[in-house]
């Protein structure tokens, strides 16, 4: 796909994702600089995930966030949030930015996008439980099948999945203008979530 004739600057990137996917396509095209790609996408990789909000409007949180969102009286407000809880990349953000600035194919360019930049809103105990161990690193098994388990293999949650926690992830539903959690339910992040099969690691 051949980048568009004008290039839009950073700070004119829309709060789109059909938009941004249409601006990574011109970021990674071979005009622009390595310097250019990398704070664009960086910018990309920060806002993504937070589009619907940091918390509240998030698609996944883990069941002990939840049990206190709800022992706090479900609040449709996030003031005081970052006291509980952290709102945390499932793939490490370098790690997306590393894999993602390599040379991709379209097909891979999409998947990186939609299956591996999923925001996750842990407890505070959660977040360091998983920075003890793999705070800006993801299991090796993420880039090869044959270490310990394929379910690991280019799967964005790897690092979940490796602590035990691939039964605390839950799917939420919310409605952002009046910020209420209408259900939620398990989600199983062991399948169906990975990265395309001819990604460039």
């Amino acid at each position: 796909m051949p980048p568009s004739e004008t290039k839009r600057s950073l700070v004119d990137l829309k709060e789109s994702k059909v938009q941004w996917v249409k601006d990574v396509i011109d970021i990674l095209s071979p005009t622009s600089s390595g310097a250019t790609q990398q704070a664009a996408i960086k910018r990309i990789t920060d806002k993504w995930t937070r589009m619907n909000g940091d918390y509240i409007g998030c698609k996944y949180w883990t069941i002990n966030a939840l049990e206190k969102y709800k022992e706090l009286g479900c609040p449709t407000k996030e003031t005081g949030f970052s006291e509980y809880f952290v709102h945390e990349h499932a793939m490490p953000q370098n790690t997306f930015i590393n894999i993602f600035l390599k040379p991709q194919n379209h097909f891979a360019v999409l998947a990186l996008l939609y299956n591996g930049l999923n925001g996750v809103v842990v407890t505070k105990d959660e977040n360091k439980r998983i920075n003890k161990k793999y705070q800006s690193v993801i299991p090796s098994s993420f880039s090869d099948p044959r270490i310990d388990s394929d379910l690991l293999f280019l799967n964005p949650w790897a690092r979940y999945i490796e602590l035990g926690m691939q039964w605390d992830i839950q799917l939420c539903e919310w409605d952002t203008k009046k910020g209420i959690l209408i259900s939620h339910h398990d989600h199983d992040i062991r399948t169906d979530c990975r990265i395309d099969l001819f990604t460039n690691l």
